[in-house]
């Protein structure tokens, strides 16, 4: 693929990121905090591949919009929470004040943040940067050296699945792949050019699932001690009810994925399609 196809990409979902970034102060909507960091996942696995055969390129993800993606995920993560616990049986606004207080001043700050952030970030910089990256041709064999690098982190992931951040890790690697595949069919119009995995559905599942999981592990910190220590003694007897059962599912949500990981295999190499 030559240089101009690839700066194609680069502002495809570089333009989506700034109309999403202009557009989510105005209401702060799910889908747009969502979709601004779907975008910058595709765009950040796009730039890990063509430049991952090059020895000491300059840093992909610039500090300053890395702050602004964290924030985006407290943002995502609260409103989430927040969410769910209006949907859960005798949990509600009325019981837990302080509690769901204290969520909203922390979702509130992490939206201010976000507003600080952007108002000062220059992303025509950012893309000025990005636009160097691209190789003069991306040939087929740096297409398998990154999937290659990435199946190889895989693999030694695998074989100790049991911690958190190791499946939050995998899921890492496989939406790197699962982006730069969707990237090649949207963008391009045509079929990622090589393989390493003997069954497509159970990759993009698997990553579904993950991602479910993680979620289940977010929620786990908002039921710890550094949000319950400051509420009254009903509510925080209320709300460590929850962590219980928020662990006693994170668990067997767990369990499930590292049996469903006995069968998630790959070919001994990368191949050409």
């Amino acid at each position: 693929m030559d240089r101009a196809s690839q700066e194609q990409v680069i502002e495809k979902y570089s333009s989506h990121l700034m109309k999403l970034t202009e557009r989510i102060p105005g209401y702060f909507k799910e889908k747009d905090i969502h979709d601004w960091r779907v975008e910058y996942k595709k765009l950040r696995a796009f730039l890990r591949m063509i430049t991952a055969s090059v020895n000491g390129h300059m840093p992909i993800i610039t500090a300053e919009l890395k702050k602004i993606y964290r924030v985006t995920g407290t943002i995502r993560e609260l409103s989430l929470f927040i969410a769910q616990l209006n949907t859960l049986p005798d949990v509600n606004r009325e019981i837990l004040p302080v509690y769901y207080t204290i969520l909203e001043k922390k979702l509130f700050a992490a939206k201010e943040e976000f507003i600080k952030r952007t108002d000062i970030f220059h992303f025509d910089k950012e893309i000025d940067r990005w636009k160097v990256m691209p190789p003069e041709y991306l040939e087929t064999e740096q297409v398998k050296y990154f999937v290659q690098r990435n199946i190889t982190a895989i693999r030694l992931i695998l074989m100790v699945p049991e911690a958190d951040e190791n499946l939050h890790t995998l899921r890492k690697h496989l939406k790197d792949i699962n982006y730069n595949s969707k990237t090649f069919t949207s963008v391009w119009g045509i079929p990622f050019p090589v393989t390493a995995w003997k069954n497509e559905k159970l990759l993009i599942e698997m990553t579904e699932e993950l991602g479910e999981f993680n979620d289940r592990c977010i929620a786990l910190l908002y039921v710890e001690d550094l949000y319950t220590d400051s509420i009254p003694l009903n509510e925080k007897k209320i709300v460590k009810e929850l962590q219980y059962n928020f662990l006693s599912a994170k668990s067997t949500h767990q369990k499930n994925i590292i049996d469903s990981l006995k069968d998630f295999s790959f070919f001994a190499s990368v191949n050409e399609i």
